[in-house]
């Protein structure tokens, strides 16, 4: 297997796989193969055994970061009612408790707002404080059904920035081609020439910033066989405009003998089935319209990457409690300002 790619840039300048075509080293040259070369009259050539578009790779990139998904669920208006809701609540029951000398009001109504039930011991005896708290439980327990319903299905559909429809939309938005060489469809100053592989090219892509917009060239089969194996971090798609069509072919010495054979043997096996059958089970993992760029109904599993934010400000409300769970351990055990400040707090 050679190490660098396989290209022809004139007679006697060639590497990879046509180096050792013509050193002698080896006799056929296969895997992904252009027969469209401009130089392909160097060496002789089988029959085209695969067909698959040339196609430019880009990265979906989703609204809002890691935290917008948890924005999302409710729209604006939405959210402006429940906080009107909720400052008339605190104003209620900082009125409440003036009037009528409650203990922890608003202690009791933010752990109402959470799920978390109330003791007993602070549970109002009076028939019209009961009827307010059971109203605000039904309240908030409708908001959090409401939100969580909401919310799964903002993590269940994808919600991503458009992206180009075609070549010129890409130029357009100075998008940066990785690739092996340089291009005649795209601009030079906007090429960068790195010799990797598609895998090596789609983790590039993969893994920039999110303020740089990079895209790279490849077979629209490998693009399907890298989100195969990469089914729950890949987030690669293809323009709808495809550059062009991609002819697989076995490469020869000139004049090799056994080329009459090698393309009887592929045509009999493209009339049985065989070579569409390897196709439908190796290639086509995913339907194009699956990975197309601007899908509105593409559905993802719900992963870990999607609930980063949901699971960041878990932490933090448990570092919050760890804190005041020491605070109090403290407190108790002195009788200067911290058990002063921790009884304020919780009156």
């Amino acid at each position: 297997m050679p190490q660098e790619p396989s290209q022809i840039f004139g007679e006697g300048n060639v590497s990879g796989c046509f180096r050792q075509l013509a050193d002698g080293t080896v006799s056929i040259a296969i895997g992904g193969l252009s027969g469209s070369d401009k130089r392909r009259s160097l060496f002789s050539k089988s029959t085209v055994y695969h067909q698959s578009h040339f196609v430019m790779v880009v990265r979906r990139d989703r609204y809002l970061g890691r935290f917008g998904p948890l924005i999302l669920p409710f729209r604006g208006k939405v959210w402006g009612m429940i906080i009107m809701i909720l400052v008339l609540a605190v104003l209620s029951t900082c009125w409440l408790r003036s009037r009528l000398g409650l203990s922890h009001p608003m202690e009791d109504l933010f752990t109402v707002i959470v799920g978390n039930p109330i003791p007993n011991p602070r549970m109002p005896g009076k028939g019209f404080l009961r009827y307010l708290l059971a109203s605000w439980m039904l309240l908030t327990l409708v908001l959090r059904c409401a939100y969580q319903a909401r919310l799964f299905d903002v993590l269940r559909l994808s919600r991503h920035r458009p992206l180009p429809e075609d070549l010129s939309g890409l130029i357009k938005d100075n998008y940066t081609m990785v690739a092996n060489g340089y291009h005649d469809f795209y601009p030079l100053e906007l090429t960068c020439r790195q010799p990797l592989d598609f895998s090596a090219r789609f983790e590039r892509v993969q893994r920039a910033a999110p303020d740089e917009r990079l895209t790279t060239i490849a077979l629209i089969s490998n693009l399907a066989y890298w989100n195969h194996k990469h089914p729950n971090i890949s987030r690669l798609t293809f323009v709808r405009q495809p550059i062009y069509m991609y002819h697989l072919v076995i490469y020869f010495p000139r004049r090799f003998f056994l080329r009459p054979a090698i393309d009887r043997k592929i045509k009999q096996l493209l009339s049985a089935g065989v070579m569409a059958h390897i196709e439908r089970r190796y290639m086509q993992y995913e339907k194009k319209h699956k990975v197309a760029s601007n899908d509105p109904v593409l559905l993802r599993r719900i992963t870990k990457s999607i609930m980063n934010g949901a699971y960041r400000i878990h932490g933090l409300m448990i570092v919050l409690a760890t804190g005041m769970f020491i605070l109090e351990l403290l407190a108790g055990r002195s009788s200067g300002r911290l058990r002063r400040w921790m009884e304020w707090v919780h009156e």
